[in-house]
């Protein structure tokens, strides 16, 4: 039999009452029968030992009992059905009715029930257990208890047990609590079902012995406390094992880069594993995410939720918050439970921690720290937004000031950077709310309008203007502030000019945040050019507009002549001793009308021509003769490095038509670099790992170009052959300049070491930068400090110069050391 037990029950008196006084008098009536009967029968020694036996069996049923808990309530499930068909076959007499009256009712006094309980239960079981022996009679008539009919009429007996008593318990609960009954009795049905049939069973079991042998009662308990403790342990176990798997499922939840999504994630996660009413996760900073198993903001009323267990929240020494749970009364967490919630806690604080800090790490990457106005980066995102979703109607204003360059050297840089961030305060409030400013570096702003008619964007411009010629005062520790005055030069650029505008231009697909960009860029640059002001962007006065129409036709042939397309060489150095280590192999065009044409414009025009293999081929062609040359006539036994095109890398032919031009030109594998650029690697990152692996299993060395600007997850790293990476020359001309760009360069070259990986800076400029990327622990420099791109010949000539200069330098050190060892030589 089972019961409920609850800390509050509103009794309805009367009907209750009368139920209730009802069971117990007819409980009354069956125990006036049975004790008739004893009267008239008369009753010997024996017989009322085993009645005081069975009177025994049936208070430990009743009182030795185990608890489950379900949240804050509990369920206690008792074993008197087996104790009362033990009792029909010790006392086949109808004094079982007594002996399981007495024996519940003590139990229940015992328990320190309430008065109507114990009133209720006495008459209910006083009722089952009349009900089980009179079935048991009935079903067995003359057979004995041993045969088939004897241990089926137990087994039905037992059954009529369960019946009568869930019936009575139904109606009692409807009587208490009306419209709990049916949903209580739905969820837990099924298992109380299941514990009273297995408790008929083994009662059946023990109760055949007992007909044989009566001593065999006391087998019973044992029998109970076994399977009680196999029970009990085999819960523990699996509770051990389920909690253990739901702590990580909840912990793996937590792996979010987002706060509020951990702070969901572990509210749901806590109710269940808990098994609370409610979680709450109060933050010091005065943030409550409270939810239930069911999710978020579903939680009650915390003071229908009185008990509470909690934890800290803590991350890297700080204290973040609480993790609380919620039961509807007193719960003691067991010691796993502890544990768990321990666990539970700690790993929260560092998933809360790291969310906060890629949060941090993420604005640091989008947001220019002097202005705090979004970056290049953020603005080349939101375009391409832009563009996805109103292309016809995006501008893009682009603001460079005018000698500006003359206020830092005669006022300083901090009065630069203040009249900077005035700038940027003036031009977010000539836009308002219709666009967006962004401080692309320098002293150089853009405005991105998503939406705007050529009206609006003259409003926008002349108000930037008018605001802009307002003089700023700076502070600079005179007397008085000093009145300097800001003249801009604006280029307006539309992604899609109409005929409205004055002219009509470009498809719509060829215009990305790239080349919008370079459109405003170069009507700013015509405004400059003007004296200041606004302009707009016009195709008729960019050759380089027209040039993009031309080119495509003339690319085959320009493939085939080696005055047209042209290999030059960027040597690199080691940033440690300064000795040569390699050449980037750079492709430009010599265009009979345009001119020198560099990769920007040849590159993309090769992917619209779709012939990235034929350039791609001839690239490797001539950098793998140069090699050789340098090696023969001037001993550098270097790398030399080609960019491959986008699409070559794609190409599954690739690596067998690179074993054949090392094959033809006699050039070991591993001092060719194959450079890679991270947006690339990240369309179809299968094929490119395939064609990658097959070219690294020849021996080729593979390069990330442009490192941290493609957006690439870090994994990248792990799937992909690499050897080296290369830091983008946005990072590194700006790291002295800029915390966040040193951070970026520092973290690069960490991460590269510790996987094992080279690491070359681009761009480097100037002695400062060489020094600064030196005592980072960058391996490899590139950049104009050391040379430009030049012919063949030429890098040639430079890396023999940067040869033996390194080892005119390693020649003095060892000189130097040795000089200062004979001085310290003790006499």
């Amino acid at each position: 039999m089972t019961t409920g037990e609850s800390s509050a029950r509103r009794w309805r008196p009367t009907a209750l009452t009368a139920f209730v006084g009802g069971v117990l008098l007819l409980g009354v009536a069956a125990n006036a029968v049975v004790f008739g009967e004893f009267v008239t029968r008369g009753v010997d020694f024996a017989t009322f030992g085993r009645v005081a036996v069975a009177t025994g069996l049936l208070f430990l049923a009743f009182r030795w009992r185990v608890q489950v808990r379900l949240r804050s309530q509990s369920r206690s499930y008792f074993w008197g059905e087996a104790a009362i068909l033990i009792a029909i076959v010790l006392a086949p007499t109808p004094l079982v009715v007594t002996a399981t009256t007495v024996g519940v009712t003590l139990a229940l006094l015992t328990l320190g029930s309430d008065p109507i309980k114990v009133a209720f239960s006495s008459g209910q079981n006083a009722l089952t257990s009349f009900a089980a022996w009179s079935v048991f009679r009935l079903s067995v008539g003359d057979a004995p208890v041993l045969s088939v009919r004897g241990l089926v009429a137990l087994f039905v007996a037992g059954v009529a047990f369960v019946v009568v008593s869930e019936i009575l318990f139904a109606v009692v609960i409807r009587l208490a609590q009306p419209g709990v009954s049916v949903r209580l009795l739905g969820k837990s049905w099924c298992i109380d079902q299941l514990v009273s049939l297995s408790n008929v069973s083994v009662g059946t079991a023990v109760a055949a012995l007992t007909a044989v042998q009566p001593v065999s009662a006391v087998l019973l308990p044992a029998v109970i406390g076994v399977i009680r403790w196999m029970y009990a342990s085999s819960v523990r176990l699996r509770q051990h094992e389920e909690a253990f798997k739901r702590l990580e499922e909840v912990t793996h939840e937590l792996n979010q880069l987002d706060e509020h999504s951990v702070l969901e994630a572990l509210v749901a996660g806590a109710a269940q594993l808990f098994r609370a009413e409610a979680v709450e996760v109060v933050m010091a900073n005065g943030t409550v995410v409270s939810g239930t198993g069911r999710g978020a903001d579903e939680a009650p009323e915390p003071d229908t939720l009185p008990a509470i267990q909690f934890r800290p929240l803590q991350a890297a020494g700080q204290h973040l918050g609480e993790l609380r749970l919620r039961f509807a009364s007193q719960v003691r967490l067991t010691d796993a439970e502890e544990r768990t919630f321990s666990t539970l806690a700690a790993v929260a604080g560092v998933s809360i921690g790291n969310a906060r800090q890629h949060e941090q790490t993420r604005r640091d990457a989008i947001l220019d720290p002097l202005t705090e106005l979004p970056n290049r980066r953020a603005l080349m995102v939101a375009i391409n937004l832009a563009l996805a979703e109103r292309p016809e109607s995006v501008s893009l204003l682009l603001v460079d000031l005018d000698r500006f360059k003359d206020v830092n050297d005669t006022l300083g840089h901090a009065a630069g950077d203040r009249l900077l961030q005035e700038v940027g305060e003036r031009l977010t409030g000539a836009v308002g709310t219709e666009g967006q400013v962004y401080r692309l570096g320098g002293d150089e702003f853009a405005i991105l309008v998503p939406s705007a008619t050529p009206r609006q964007l003259v409003t926008i411009a002349d108000r930037m203007v008018q605001r802009l010629a307002v003089p700023v005062r700076l502070d600079i520790g005179m007397a008085s502030p000093v009145a300097v005055t800001v003249v801009g030069s604006i280029g307006v650029a539309k992604a899609v000019p109409t005929e409205a505008d004055g002219y009509a231009e470009l498809p719509t697909e060829l215009v990305d945040a790239t080349e919008l960009l370079r459109r405003a860029d170069v009507a700013m640059y015509r405004a400059k050019g003007a004296g200041g002001g606004i302009d707009h962007y016009d195709p008729n006065s960019d050759p380089t507009s027209l040039q993009r129409l031309l080119l495509e036709p003339e690319l085959r042939a320009a493939l085939e002549d080696p005055e047209q397309i042209v290999v030059e060489f960027q040597p690199q150095l080691d940033a440690t001793t300064g000795e040569p280590v390699g050449a980037e192999a750079l492709v430009r065009w010599h265009h009979p009308v345009y001119g020198v044409l560099n990769a920007d414009v040849v590159v993309p025009a090769v992917a619209r021509a779709g012939l990235d293999t034929p350039l791609t081929m001839t690239v490797l062609e001539r950098a793998l003769r140069a090699r050789n040359e340098w090696f023969d006539k001037h001993g550098v036994d270097v790398r030399v490095a080609v960019n491959l095109a986008p699409r070559s890398v794609l190409d599954r032919q690739l690596p067998d038509q690179i074993a054949r031009l090392l094959r033809r030109h006699r050039t070991p594998a591993d001092k060719l670099v194959l450079e890679l650029p991270e947006t690339v690697a990240t369309t179809d990152l299968d094929a490119v790992a395939t064609v990658l692996t097959a070219l690294h299993t020849l021996g080729v060395q593979i390069s990330l170009d442009d490192f941290g600007t493609g957006g690439a997850p870090l994994t990248m790293l792990a799937r992909l052959p690499v050897d080296e990476v290369k830091i983008d020359r946005s990072f590194v001309t700006e790291m002295n300049r800029s915390a966040t760009s040193e951070a970026i360069v520092r973290a690069t070259v960490d991460l590269a070491h510790s996987l094992r990986l080279r690491t070359v800076g681009v761009g480097v400029g100037n002695a400062t930068l060489d020094r600064s990327l030196r005592e980072l622990g960058c391996d490899a420099v590139q950049g104009h400090f050391y040379s430009g791109p030049v012919d063949a010949g030429r890098a040639g000539a430079l890396l023999a110069e940067a040869d033996k200069a390194a080892q005119r330098r390693q020649a003095a050190d060892v000189v130097r050391l040795a000089s200062v060892r004979r001085r310290q030589r003790p006499l």
